[in-house]
């Protein structure tokens, strides 16, 4: 008994072989095709560029829109403001124009005014350009006339003063600093004598120019 059930124990196992399945992969191209169901159509690169121009477009009408309401309002502000400025300033602009040319300026405003709203209306921007150069040339020279009138004068003063202190400099640096020159002081006052000459001479002109015309200098 004891070799029978040694013998059962050897025993082999069987093994049984079993063979893989093989399977083969197919690759088919495709062609997808796109459709839409909604009554919008979805965007492609030709309606995206459409859409692109068209806004661009309406950005550049209503940079023109805007551009022409403001030469229009810049128009109409300085007709109000000659008008104003002329009436509120009669006595003053009389020691720099004529009683002619602060008409003849009152009346350009007039006219121009009623361009606004007539002609105007349809203008374009060249057009609205045009008018505000026309209008604010002879009035922007009248206006500067009289603000010279009270401020070249303070600017003569301030020079020849500024003037005076640095020719006073120089006699003092005679002592003082010892190491500029003579000759370098002497340039300097002789610089100070060309420019009060230079002064002296544009007052004189202008005393020999009319009121209602443009100054011989400017304060700057």
């Amino acid at each position: 008994n004891k070799q029978k059930s040694e013998k059962k124990k050897k025993k082999k196992k069987k093994t049984i072989k079993v063979m893989k399945e093989q399977t083969k992969t197919h690759k088919e191209p495709l062609t997808i095709v796109t459709y839409h169901t909604s009554v919008v159509a979805p965007y492609n690169a030709e309606s995206m560029k459409e859409s692109v121009d068209k806004l661009a477009a309406l950005a550049e009408a209503d940079r023109k829109r805007q551009e022409l309401e403001e030469a229009k309002n810049k128009l109409e502000s300085k007709v109000y403001s000659i008008k104003n400025y002329v009436e509120d300033n009669e006595e003053e602009l009389d020691k720099v124009s004529t009683k002619e040319q602060r008409e003849e300026l009152v009346k350009l405003a007039g006219d121009t005014e009623e361009w606004l709203y007539d002609d105007g209306y349809d203008a374009g921007l060249e057009q609205f350009n045009d008018k505000y150069k026309e209008l604010n040339t002879p009035a922007e020279k009248m206006f500067f006339r009289l603000a010279e009138l009270t401020k070249r004068p303070l600017a003569v003063t301030k020079m020849k003063e500024k003037l005076e202190r640095t020719r006073s400099l120089m006699t003092k640096w005679e002592t003082d600093r010892e190491w500029v020159t003579e000759e370098e002081r002497n340039d300097v006052i002789e610089k100070i004598e060309k420019a009060e000459k230079w002064i002296e001479g544009k007052l004189e002109e202008q005393e020999k120019v009319e009121k209602h015309e443009d100054p011989a200098f400017r304060r700057r």
